[in-house]
């Protein structure tokens, strides 16, 4: 039987991607780590590992509630479907992209990058490319006409000349160039070095330090709230249903809400304590609500609602021994909902308190 050979970017990891051949090879590459730091107006969102498909829902959750900002990326390769529909995003949304100096960007990374309003690169960046591709069935790298088709359709939106597209793609899959400075000016790709001297310079390394708290952070408190229905994580964010805390259109905690944030705030007592003081950070608790009106109710409208709620969670927390120095509440009333549909479910499952540990800056 002959394998169809037509690109297939949904589908399993042997076929097309636009990785290093060790990416390609590596099938069962876990998702890329997506986190997001806050800084002054804006925010840096930074990406580090493999790309595969389910990262672009993950993606597209962490960059929503957000305006502008930067992207940083650090990554071997992966999905190309993955790499050009996060491209795709970022020039949609007006992003800059930057991978930092010393970091590299392969591929479907590198693909995902091109899409930055502004692209950014430190001096010893290492950013490349090659030819789109699949595996034949003995596992050998086979360059794909359809593959690179579509690549080129993607770089022809983003406004890149003819000789920059032969330039990205002229690399045999098993081969790799790697972009600089000058052959950037030559192929009409803009490009600027990104200076260590910005006020953003360091932003990501800082904000993959802490990712790692994060990680400790939410695995603590998915194995305390395992039993619960509900609670889990939303990209960057820790979920917990507020039907868990509160009685209805009530921004008191309830008995069973007190346990839960008690046993909350003695996790990230412990976490803090291991957070160098040299991480400027903040556990943000966000409140939102179902769409439902409030007429009638002790509230006014949903923003009430949802900034009582947050705030109730912050006074505990404190009261339970966080610093308030590490601690925030933000209202989101009924947006950014997490079901947009009109049954109890969808309700239910929109009115919610999450926790975002990320970074504060002076």
């Amino acid at each position: 039987m002959t394998r169809d050979r037509r690109p297939c970017y949904d589908c399993d990891m042997r076929w097309i991607l636009a990785g290093t051949v060790l990416a390609v090879l590596s099938a069962g590459s876990h998702a890329a780590e997506i986190a997001a730091y806050p800084i002054n107006d804006g925010v840096v969102i930074t990406i580090s590992g493999d790309l595969v498909v389910t990262d672009v829902q993950k993606f597209t959750d962490t960059i929503a509630p957000y305006t502008k900002g930067i992207v940083v990326f650090s990554s071997d390769g992966g999905s190309l479907a993955a790499g050009l529909r996060i491209g795709t995003i970022i020039r949609m949304r007006n992003f800059a992209t930057a991978v930092e100096d010393g970091s590299s960007c392969v591929s479907a990374c590198a693909l995902a990058w091109l899409g930055g309003s502004r692209r950014l690169m430190g001096a010893n960046a290492k950013i490349g490319f090659h030819a789109a591709y699949y595996l034949t069935e003995d596992g050998q790298p086979m360059e794909t006409g359809p593959g690179n088709a579509l690549v080129g359709a993607y770089l022809n939106r983003l406004g890149l000349p003819d000789r920059a597209i032969i330039y990205i793609t002229q690399a045999d899959p098993r081969r790799i160039t790697w972009l600089t400075l000058e052959d950037a000016r030559f192929q009409g790709i803009d490009v600027a070095v990104l200076p260590p001297s910005t006020p953003n310079a360091g932003v990501a390394t800082v904000g993959h330090e802490l990712q790692s708290y994060r990680s400790e952070l939410f695995g603590k408190l998915s194995q305390l709230l395992a039993d619960e229905p509900g609670i889990g994580m939303v990209a960057d964010r820790f979920v917990i249903p507020s039907d868990d805390l509160f009685s209805t259109g009530n921004a008191d905690l309830t008995p069973n809400g007190v346990m839960q944030i008690s046993k909350l705030a003695d996790i990230v007592r412990q976490v803090a304590a291991e957070i160098p003081p040299q991480i400027s950070w903040v556990l943000d608790v966000e409140g939102y609500t179902d769409k439902q009106s409030t007429t009638g109710g002790q509230f006014a409208s949903n923003w009430e609602l949802s900034a009582a709620r947050a705030i109730s969670v912050v006074k505990l927390l404190i009261g339970e021994g966080v610093l308030p120095e590490h601690v925030s509440a933000t209202a989101y009333s009924d947006n950014h909902p997490l079901d947009a549909g009109d049954t109890p479910e969808a309700y239910a499952e929109n009115r919610r308190i999450e926790l975002r540990l990320t970074t504060r800056y002076q």
